[in-house]
């Protein structure tokens, strides 16, 4: 990388932290072809910089929790969603963890359970009557969404009275 290139990289840095770095001095050496000295330039001198990427805060990443990391075949899963916005056909799906992540519609046709959901919702859905690893995930819509969050658990047990109950219900 060149001088030239250098300046312009730390310059851009510069204006893209403006608005963070209120108070702090700053200081660069300008470009080798100038006879400048080192400038400083007071963060507060600088404009706020138009934005150039949103990163997202952890206040708007949705996360999917659950009480226990074991539950036993046909056992009640609460769970709850915090933080985040959802859209009004987000949903949970109760999914083995055998089966891809991403895709809500791969996620669809494999869900054992589901339940829609709104922000900062609680709910809950059924253990399923095959022991195994499953997921919670989290999906923004449906149809044609994405899943956004996930949580992993197991299933214990073989299908007793009340599986058998349950089989007979759905």
């Amino acid at each position: 990388m060149n001088r030239a290139t250098e300046r312009s990289v730390f310059i851009l840095i510069i204006v893209a932290l403006g608005g963070l770095v209120a108070g702090l001095t700053l200081a660069f050496t300008l470009a080798a072809r100038t006879s400048a000295p080192t400038q400083e330039i007071a963060a507060d001198d600088i404009a706020p910089p138009e934005v150039i990427c949103a990163l997202p805060s952890a206040a708007q990443t949705p996360i999917v929790e659950i009480e226990h990391q074991t539950y036993k075949v046909g056992q009640t899963i609460h769970f709850s969603i915090s933080s985040g916005t959802l859209g009004e056909s987000a949903w949970v799906g109760l999914i083995p963890s055998d089966v891809a992540h991403g895709d809500e519609a791969t996620n669809d046709a494999h869900d054992v359970d589901y339940a829609y959901v709104t922000s900062s919702s609680k709910g809950q859905l059924t253990a399923p009557l095959a022991p195994g690893r499953y997921d919670l995930r989290l999906h923004n819509q449906y149809p044609n969404g994405t899943e956004i969050a996930h949580v992993e658990f197991v299933v214990e047990g073989r299908a007793g009275k009340r599986a058998c109950e349950l089989r007979r219900k759905h």
